[in-house]
């Protein structure tokens, strides 16, 4: 595996919906903008460029221009959809938190009064690491194998990784501080976390981390416990 891990993605097309119209009740003032009723949904595209929901996403806030009342709008669930009112056009920021704390990205979107309705589409790639996200996305994508390092397979097993989890509380602060330090100073980690924007979050798996590296955590967790014993 040397030093590298490797989170699986795969390209995915989000597409911007925007659809405006002028307001009926409104004077008619010369050289006044007309007040427009506008709104800006989010939804993906799956590998037949058909719309779908937009559910590997957990939370998209909307960054608006400073002058609207409440200019940061935050939505749970989909569809993403906010609907607004006003006069202007502006770029806003669209940030879009993935399920599972896998990460985040972020769309800077036009919103242009040129035509009435438009859709467009921006490219993204998504990590398909994790079981929940996987599920999703295998329902509109083919996936690519969530690769495991074959000689960790025959080394380490399943059981021994949850053993020395179960372990982990027992643990005291300085214990466990010195695991989070064994993980983030190995230079696979070191590695992945560099490729990342500084504020970017994302979750690697256990089965990720090197075998070598795995083996030095669960030597130290069961060396800890035994120096508890004595």
């Amino acid at each position: 595996m040397g030093n590298e891990i490797n989170i699986p993605t795969i390209d995915v097309n989000i597409r911007v919906k925007a659809q405006q119209v002028i307001k009926d009740d409104q004077s008619s003032c010369t050289g006044e903008l007309p007040v427009r009723r506008w709104k800006v949904e989010l939804c993906m595209l799956n590998e037949k460029d058909e719309e779908v929901v937009l559910d590997i996403v957990s939370a998209c806030i909307f960054y608006l221009h400073p002058t609207f009342k409440e200019p940061v709008r935050k939505f749970r669930q989909p569809p993403f959809m906010l609907e607004e009112e006003g006069w202007g056009e502006f770029d806003m920021d669209i940030v879009c938190h993935f399920i599972e704390n896998v990460g985040k990205f972020t769309i800077k979107h036009l919103l242009s009064f040129e035509h009435n309705a438009i859709g467009i589409d921006y490219a993204i790639k998504v990590p398909c690491h994790t079981p929940l996200i996987r599920e999703y996305l295998s329902k509109n994508f083919e996936l690519p194998d969530a690769t495991f390092d074959k000689e960790q397979e025959k080394t380490i097993s399943q059981a021994q990784l949850k053993s020395w989890i179960n372990l982990i509380p027992k643990l005291d602060e300085d214990s466990v501080t010195e695991i989070v330090q064994l993980i983030l100073r190995h230079p696979a980690v070191q590695a992945e976390v560099n490729k990342r924007e500084r504020h970017d979050d994302f979750v690697m798996g256990l089965y990720q981390l090197p075998n070598e590296l795995l083996q030095t955590i669960g030597d130290y967790i069961l060396h800890g416990n035994e120096q508890d014993d004595l």
